[in-house]
């Protein structure tokens, strides 16, 4: 189980950061709101605990989501405040508020999904605005990736997955259920970018991610309403249809307008 866990976890997030890389900012930025990380680690949770147990975190993943966006917009605010050390201030700041906020959140009692949706959109709402202003820069890679890249790439997103998935043996529910919404697809990814493209083009990609972070949510309450209807297999397909069609439209929505734009 760990080596696939391991294998999967690496292979998923090594393939979104080179096509991430490789588009357009906004598409990176929408790409990184499918619900990888979150995917990996609950779907991992219905193998080891059940997929009762999932059912019953649910409510705390989508409140981790909340705190995973706090930790974006520190992440962001971090990076801002020196040229050269971005990295560090972006890894510190996001982190360190990802922790309180986690914290926090993990002391409320929830016992359905519809309180932690509402504080979700909420922060969705106000992160998307405050980033709306952020320029956006192009990709510049076109090299293909080296297999000693390919193996750092693997060895960060693998950590973070399984730091999540293992969870549940140390911690509260409560606490395991925000944990799997931990960024661990998304921290590796925005710092591949970043150390690889500089600072302008990580900022250009969160300046997108909180609305895929809606497809991480619709994720999150399907899958936890799947499982126990239709098992773990059938319900992570499902879960991940409607999810990435969410995507798929908004993209699509979002190609349309840039042509009427154009067009003008």
């Amino acid at each position: 189980m760990l080596m696939l866990k391991i294998f999967i976890a690496a292979i998923i997030v090594i393939g979104l950061a080179e096509i991430a890389e490789r588009s357009s900012s906004k598409v990176a930025g929408l790409l990184a709101g499918l619900p990888i990380g979150s995917a990996l680690v609950l779907f991992f949770y219905a193998l080891d605990f059940g997929p009762n147990f999932v059912e019953q975190v649910t409510p705390y993943n989508l409140l981790g989501l909340s705190a995973s966006l706090s930790f974006v917009t520190f992440y962001y605010l971090g990076s801002k405040i020196s040229q050269k050390y971005s990295i560090i201030f972006g890894v510190t700041f996001g982190l360190l508020a990802y922790t309180i906020f986690a914290y926090l959140l993990s002391l409320l009692t929830v016992s359905n999904s519809l309180i932690p949706s509402i504080i979700l959109i909420v922060i969705i709402v106000i992160t998307h605005h405050y980033f709306k202003n952020i320029p956006e820069v192009e990709s510049s890679k076109k090299s293909k990736l080296d297999f000693q890249e390919m193996i750092i790439r693997g060895i960060v997103a693998t950590f973070f997955v399984l730091l999540a998935s293992y969870s549940p043996r140390f911690f509260s529910d409560n606490i395991a259920g925000i944990l799997s919404s931990f960024p661990s697809s998304l921290l590796p990814l925005l710092l591949i970018i970043h150390i690889s493209q500089g600072r302008e083009l990580v900022h250009s990609v969160i300046k997108y991610l909180p609305l895929g972070y809606i497809g991480v949510m619709i994720y999150s309450i399907v899958v936890g309403i799947m499982y126990t209807t239709f098992g773990i297999y059938l319900g992570t397909v499902v879960a991940l249809s409607i999810s990435t069609s969410y995507l798929i439209l908004l993209l699509v929505i979002s190609s349309y307008k840039n042509k009427e734009l154009n067009s003008l």
